[in-house]
């Protein structure tokens, strides 16, 4: 907008308003060419940023990758070689988990381009959170992940039975992978949401990460060195967001990361789906 004032008892003639119309002219389209110029100058940076992250992805996924085929390949050989049985299973085992590393690998990639191609809203059901949370608990306590439960003897919430099984099992996992035991899941109840807390006892997440965790690819500084894609936490995001709830990460009392979910608590007229292992 430009604003022009006159002295008491001077009127603008038309002289004026040619001038004024003369000197704005070129100061709009200055001004138009300027936000264009800003518009593309951010869209160049996001494309360059779009394909450093590209870039960073096909450099961790060759790595991880390499690591689990270099052991199968590795133990065929040394198989074929052995004669005794027992070695044998043992070589058998190393086969079998690096296979089901790999196996998660190329679910965690299908998972994340799932969530970003698909919009449609999941049917929400009525489900015991409490009672789902200590069956994922005692999957992670078989698997030689610990963790303490701190939840009702019921607690229902508004949720897709397998997208919140994902986030809890990645939450989880997350934890041991980057944080330090005792890994702490508790549940509270609070008006018309429940909030999911998964604590560990490492050193936490710093603030200015907060954010950058939650996108694909982002790998924190500390933890570039670990094993991983990068892709965990995004599809935790990508999930609690067709809930409709809401996901972030604070200091935990006493120090560590706490990763909490906020859903909501009733259902409506849904019929309750039993947890079915």
């Amino acid at each position: 907008m430009l604003n022009v004032n006159a002295a008491p008892g001077r009127d603008f003639d038309e002289y004026d308003l040619h001038l004024l119309s003369l000197f704005a002219e070129p100061v709009a389209a200055a001004i138009t060419n300027a936000r264009l110029f800003e518009a593309e100058r951010q869209h160049v940076a996001n494309l360059l940023e779009l394909d450093r992250m590209k870039t960073q992805f096909v450099a961790s996924v060759s790595h991880e990758l390499r690591t689990p085929l270099t052991s199968i390949r590795g133990a065929v050989t040394a198989s074929r070689r052995c004669g005794d049985q027992a070695q044998r299973d043992e070589l058998l085992d190393v086969i079998e988990r690096q296979a089901h590393r790999l196996s998660m690998m190329v679910e965690e990639m299908l998972t994340s381009a799932r969530i970003e191609r698909e919009s449609k809203v999941p049917l929400l059901r009525r489900l015991d959170l409490a009672a789902l949370v200590r069956l994922v608990a005692l999957d992670s306590q078989v698997a030689g992940r610990p963790v303490t439960v701190r939840a009702p003897d019921r607690c229902e919430v508004r949720a897709d039975p397998e997208a919140l099984r994902r986030i809890v099992g990645n939450l989880i996992e997350n934890a041991h992978k980057y944080g330090e035991a005792p890994i702490r899941v508790s549940l509270e109840q609070s008006g018309d949401q429940v909030v999911l807390s998964v604590v560990d006892s490492g050193p936490g997440v710093p603030a200015s990460e907060r954010q950058q965790i939650f996108e694909r690819f982002f790998r924190a500084e500390r933890t570039k060195n670990q094993p991983g894609l990068g892709l965990g936490l995004p599809i935790v995001r990508g999930l609690v967001d067709a809930l409709g709830g809401r996901v972030w990460v604070e200091d935990a009392p006493g120090g560590g990361a706490a990763f909490r979910v906020a859903l909501r608590a009733r259902a409506t007229e849904e019929e309750e789906v039993a947890l079915v292992r």
